[in-house]
């Protein structure tokens, strides 16, 4: 069953960058909800160890899709945020099943590391005045959710506590660039790279949490 909703998935995501990149508006929306329900679907029905925070995660960033097709109106924008935000915060326990526990050494290390980085991100997404508190709130989290795919990865060392951690970044690339075009200006392949990036972020961590 999960090879069906797999192919499904499959499918839903040819057609929806397909649309992106033709400029199909329409077509571009109405596949988007519907690119995360069959990959959970497939999680459900093909996972070793099914976690309800894998559901919700998955569940809010499907609802993040939905109210970022309203991505020019602030008060979507921040639904979307939200959303993909709590999505991010069920990510993280859903790793820390897998890791046997956290090493300080490694969180310390890790943490230096992302916040230079966040920093850096910040300065070039350069949100406006009232944006400002919610990106950066939004960045702590994202860099969270990523610290401990890596703490994950480097416990279990494994293809797919790889595909984890990869999805991690992937994420951290596509959020980044959503708020940079946002923000500032948009490139002509800057929506094909957000929305790329994105289900190549959901399917890694989705099928790498899968299979631990």
């Amino acid at each position: 069953m999960s090879f069906i909703f797999g192919g499904i998935f499959a499918a839903a995501v040819i057609v929806h960058l397909s649309a992106v990149l033709l400029g199909r508006k329409k077509t571009e929306c109405i596949s988007k909800i519907f690119l995360l329900p069959p990959l959970l679907a497939a999680y459900i029905t093909g996972s070793h160890t099914m976690l309800v925070t894998v559901i919700l995660a998955a569940a809010a960033g499907w609802a993040g899709d939905v109210f970022l097709l309203g991505v020019n109106k602030p008060l979507f924008f921040r639904l979307g945020l939200a959303s993909f935000l709590l999505g991010h915060l069920f990510y993280i326990p859903s790793m820390l099943r897998f890791t046997g526990g956290v090493s300080a050494p490694l969180a310390a290390v890790s943490a230096a590391v992302f916040s230079a980085a966040g920093a850096a991100v910040y300065r070039w997404i350069r949100p406006p005045g009232g944006m400002r508190i919610p990106v950066v709130f939004y960045e702590i989290t994202i860099m969270l959710m990523s610290m401990t795919a890596l703490q994950l990865f480097l416990s279990e060392k494994s293809p797919a506590s790889a595909a984890v951690f990869a999805g991690s970044l992937l994420f951290l690339a596509s959020d980044c660039m959503l708020a940079r075009f946002l923000f500032n200006v948009r490139p002509k392949w800057g929506d094909f790279a957000v929305m790329a990036s994105y289900i190549a972020a959901q399917t890694a961590i989705v099928s790498g949490l899968a299979v631990l």
